[in-house]
């Protein structure tokens, strides 16, 4: 069986629920840490019947258990995923941060734009994709 996280997670991906990369790329996660998590939130807004119907079926009862769930907010006992861009990544209260903010991010350039590289001071790690991308990062001066 698989390694139970015992933890409350929430994904945010606020760019809606269409076949636009950060939405897709979701999907890739969402029913394993369903699975995992003790508890899972997934924040991306509302998937529509007609949206639903173009995803696998599994991933639309997946889409269709967490948009009815109530998450939790953000609280020290929590892991937050922002995958959005990093000059989007929130600022926390430090008595109500999140025990682990993880940015989820890319980019398309060799260089990150500095205003990107100090952006992702706001969260304890960066998810990227490839190594290339971890490379461009560094580069930039993001651990």
């Amino acid at each position: 069986p698989p390694t139970r996280l015992p933890l409350h997670m929430t994904w945010k991906t606020p760019v809606g629920c269409d076949f636009n990369g950060f939405f897709v790329e979701t999907l890739g996660y969402v029913r394993e840490l369903e699975r995992r998590a003790d508890s899972f939130h997934l924040d991306i807004g509302h998937c529509s019947e007609d949206m639903l119907h173009k995803v696998g079926r599994e991933d639309a009862a997946a889409l269709r258990r967490l948009q009815g769930k109530q998450g939790q907010p953000e609280s020290p006992q929590s892991v937050l995923i922002q995958h959005m861009w990093p000059r989007d990544y929130a600022a926390f209260d430090p008595k109500r941060r999140p025990r682990l903010v993880i940015g989820r991010s890319m980019c398309e350039s060799q260089i990150l734009p500095r205003s990107e590289a100090e952006a992702c001071a706001r969260v304890d790690r960066v998810w990227v994709p490839t190594t290339w991308h971890a490379d461009v990062y560094v580069q930039a001066g993001v651990p």
